[in-house]
This record gives structure tokens, sequence and C-alpha cells, in this order.
């Protein structure tokens, strides 16, 4: 199973309307390695689902069940719930992908899919989803001052001119 921690696999959650597309969907991600924690099919479930079993990732459709869309049960997740968000969906006009990047997910996939499409975007958004916690670990970088970089590669290279030092006085 694909790790979080070295001990535990990956938690996923699958919202999608289409019983169908839930079985099949729920088989593959299994089957490259993933833990299915469970599967709601409107967005009111979608955000109780994800309340009670804090996901690591979200398969997301954007057409449910009820009034609210995908979208919408994603910035409500968002708010409560550490989830990446990966969007499966029929969908891809202008006005949909726009309203999707203001969630910021991290894939999209256009159905129909392939199992190579649902392998790769999980993959990329674990990784993503890594780094980002890696680099909220570490915190910001250091600011970098002009006398850290002295000796450094380009030491007397650059900025040595009068009218470099000129320049820089004002940076």
């Amino acid at each position: 199973l694909i790790q979080t921690d070295g001990k535990t696999p990956h938690r996923v959650m699958i919202v999608e309307d289409e019983a169908i597309v839930q079985v099949h969907l729920s088989r593959e991600v299994e089957s490259l390695g993933y833990e299915v924690v469970g599967v709601a099919a409107s967005a009111r479930e979608a955000v109780a689902l994800a309340n009670r079993e804090q996901p690591d990732l979200i398969l997301m459709d954007i057409k449910l069940r009820g009034e609210a869309d995908g979208i919408e049960a994603a910035i409500q997740i968002g708010q409560t719930c550490d989830a990446s968000v990966v969007f499966l969906t029929a969908y891809a006009d202008e006005n949909t992908v726009k309203r999707t990047e203001k969630v910021g997910a991290l894939g999209y996939i256009v159905k129909p899919y392939s199992r190579n499409e649902v392998r790769a975007v999980l993959a990329t958004a674990v990784s993503v989803r890594r780094h980002l916690r890696e680099a909220v670990q570490k915190g910001p970088p250091a600011p970098r001052s002009r006398a850290s970089s002295a000796g450094g590669p380009f030491h007397g290279m650059i900025g040595q001119d009068a009218r470099m030092q000129a320049v820089n006085r004002y940076n």
C-alpha cells in the first residue's frame, strides 16, 4: 500500500453520484494501494464523511445529487478538513475549470478516465501534498543578505562596477 507515514496507506474518499462509478473507482483506487475510507453521493454526505474520516485525498465529482455541487462541497470541506481534492468529472468547460481553480484542487481528470490517469493524478497529488507539508514544516526561507553572498560563486563578478554599486545602494 502507498504510505503516508511509512505505516498507513493514504486515505482516499470518493464523492460520486453514480453507483456503478463509485464501485469501479473504489476498486481502482484500492488496487493502486490506497485505502478507500468512504463514498458519498451528495455534497452534504461528502462534508459529513470528510469531517468524520479526515481523508488525505478526495476524488470529487462535480455534478452530485442535491442542490450543492462538488466544488461547493470542496470549499466546505476545506474549512474543516486538511484533505487534498482531485476533481473527476465529465465537465471541462471554461467556467467549471475556473471555479475549480479557486478551490486549489491538486488535479482534474475528465471522464471517461483510464486507470493510468487515476494512478498519475493520485501519485501527483500525494507528491504535491508531501512537498507542501515539508515546506510548511521548514518555514519560510531565511532572507538573504548581501553579507551572506560574500565569497559565494559570483563574488567579484557582479556589482563591482561603480555603476552597479550605485544601483545596489538603492536596493
